[in-house]
């Protein structure tokens, strides 16, 4: 394709101001075709910028006439699509260029073309959307300007332009969400749109950007739930067969509506118990999401994955209504796929939540292979995946059967615990380290594990010892020996082992707390006075000076170090009266 260059437009100067002669005609002739090649959806979107003149002097037609504005306007909101084109544009002064037309223009295409180009400037960049706000004509700031035409004396569509902007200056962390134009102007502006009276592709783009407004911001979707009756709204999407004027809604629509409601469902409920509670309660909810798992479409399945991993964060839901609609099927079904990496990286995350130890439905997500298939993804090379996968491990092995943690420990290896255990990510470390405790425990489970795996175990946990990782990890392998320490056989992996028992100490005298209280509880663990030997490792330990750090303990500010300290120092002489 031809690049569009400013060599086919005269400069202004050269226009006649007599009226439009031939040069003129071409000029406009060449603005009109490059504002149609923009919008159409098979054009590259970066052909203006391949000479740099072409955006200035696409700027410095804007004071010749509204129409070159709403034009210029609209071919440079359809070339900003990247983070370096909005910095370009945002260096030319975009936006204090075409701010006079957006503020007295009065005439709708014009202020539309302006909004559009101002909502893709201020898109997920911060720098660009917090600089926008500056802008002032005449005492009349940007942010005035965009609340002025949110107006209930506006037309519905120019509100939704100024709610979009203001919605992404906020995601750019420009706003902030307890602002009043966001909670007492966008929010009701948005809900509007989502109304039964509006047409489909307002409902869409209200319902949509109700998702994105609320999504990270517990208080909004506390907010958004109960503005003009948000949610019963929403729910209305999953039923609409008609169109406000009578004509039938085409298939493509309704998936775009389910996907539209889901979306936002997913974004109001992932926090707040009692609106997960009411979004339950919305007639066939879960089987709208099973039929949206089950999508041929991506987008589709992908709102259904969300809202079903905002609802299946609730305890109470997932002890009765999930026991009821076998989501965990279609859920199995697409992270065997191994296809979209958001698609597999959201249904891992809502699988961790379907295994936890109170689901009712985790014995039956066991029988379809979760264990085989969560130890695959640990081997990932996606950062979301491998974290998951330990996570959901995690889960599965808490209060698990000594049978079903016997074949988790064959299925992974110790090869692959370690290579977790060495993974530069530290939550998939840390979750590796939760695993591993929740093998070890409760304590009728420990010494068959040890015996299975104790010379794993025990290099592992001086392989994170003896690391620069973080005190919360370094506290996590701790509690992992506090609870090797509490078998009874496998006490002996740690007074057999100098090294040790040398780091226990180290620990003790830690500046950190919370290390010194781990560690602490695992000395306490191998004196108590009524497992066998307890005296043995009494004078062992008290022989390498366990007792002189304990009684230093006791006096620490800390109160809850020094109660455990006073505990342990009770179990010393109690084991001395026997």
């Amino acid at each position: 394709m031809n690049t569009f260059s400013p060599s086919c437009l005269p400069a202004p100067s050269k226009l006649s101001l007599e009226g439009w002669d031939t040069l003129t005609q071409s000029m406009w002739s060449c603005v009109y075709v490059a504002r149609s090649l923009v919008q159409s959806p098979v054009c590259p979107k970066d052909f203006i910028y391949s000479d740099p003149a072409t955006v200035p002097h696409l700027l410095s037609l804007v004071d010749i006439s509204i129409t070159a504005q709403t034009c210029v306007a609209t071919i440079l909101a359809e070339c900003c699509q990247k983070v370096e084109q909005q910095n370009y544009l945002h260096s030319r002064r975009t936006v204090e260029i075409l701010y006079p037309g957006l503020l007295y223009s009065g005439i709708l295409k014009t202020e539309h073309a302006i909004l559009q180009l101002y909502t893709r400037l201020s898109y997920q960049n911060r720098i660009v959307s917090t600089q926008m706000l500056t802008a002032t004509i005449n005492g009349v700031d940007l942010k005035r300007s965009i609340l002025r035409h949110l107006g209930r004396d506006r037309p519905l569509s120019t509100r939704l332009l100024a709610a979009k902007c203001l919605v992404n200056m906020y995601r750019s962390e420009s706003l902030v969400s307890s602002d009043p134009c966001i909670t007492l102007r966008v929010l009701p502006t948005l809900v509007t749109l989502c109304k039964a009276d509006r047409s489909i592709n307002e409902r869409l783009e209200g319902a949509e950007m109700i998702a994105y407004l609320t999504e990270l911001d517990v208080d909004l979707q506390k907010q958004a739930s109960i503005t003009d009756h948000c949610i019963p709204v929403l729910a209305t999407y999953l039923k609409v067969k008609t169109t406000p004027v009578g004509s039938p809604v085409k298939d493509f629509q309704q998936n775009r509506l389910r996907r539209a409601c889901l979306s936002a469902f997913a974004s109001l409920s992932a926090n707040d118990e009692e609106i997960r509670k009411r979004i339950i309660e919305t007639d066939n909810i879960m089987d709208e999401i099973s039929r949206g798992l089950s999508s041929q479409s991506d987008e589709l399945q992908l709102a259904a994955l969300r809202c079903l991993h905002s609802l299946s964060r609730s305890v109470q839901q997932l002890r009765t209504i999930f026991q009821d609609h076998a989501v965990w099927k279609p859920l199995m079904s697409i992270l065997r796929r191994e296809e979209c990496e958001e698609l597999m990286s959201v249904a891992s995350s809502t699988l961790c939540n379907l295994l936890l130890e109170f689901s009712p439905s985790k014995e039956q997500i066991l029988d379809l292979g979760a264990m085989e298939l969560l130890v695959s993804l640990t081997f990932s090379s996606r950062t979301s995946l491998r974290l998951n996968a330990v996570w959901g491990l995690m889960n599965m092995m808490f209060q698990a059967d000594q049978k079903v943690k016997g074949q988790l420990i064959t299925k992974l290896g110790s090869d692959q615990l370690f290579c977790l255990l060495r993974d530069p990510i530290p939550d998939i470390v840390m979750k590796t380290l939760g695993l591993l405790r929740n093998l070890l425990s409760p304590k009728r489970d420990i010494d068959d594990i040890m015996r299975q795996s104790g010379e794993q175990v025990i290099q592992a946990v001086v392989m994170i010892l003896e690391s620069d990782h973080t005190a919360e990890i370094k506290e996590q392998t701790l509690c992992i020996l506090g609870n090797v320490a509490d078998g009874d056989s496998s006490k002996d992996y740690i007074m057999n082992n100098d090294d040790i028992l040398k780091k226990v100490l180290d620990y003790m005298q830690h500046t950190s707390v919370k290390l010194q209280t781990a560690a602490l509880i695992c000395v306490n663990n191998l004196i108590w006075s009524t497992d066998s030997g307890h005296q043995e490792r009494r004078h062992k330990l008290q022989s390498i000076g366990v007792c002189k750090i304990i009684e230093q303990l006791e006096h620490s500010k800390d109160k809850a170090l020094a109660d455990s300290a006073k505990t342990t120092l009770c179990q010393f002489e109690g084991a001395e009266a026997k």
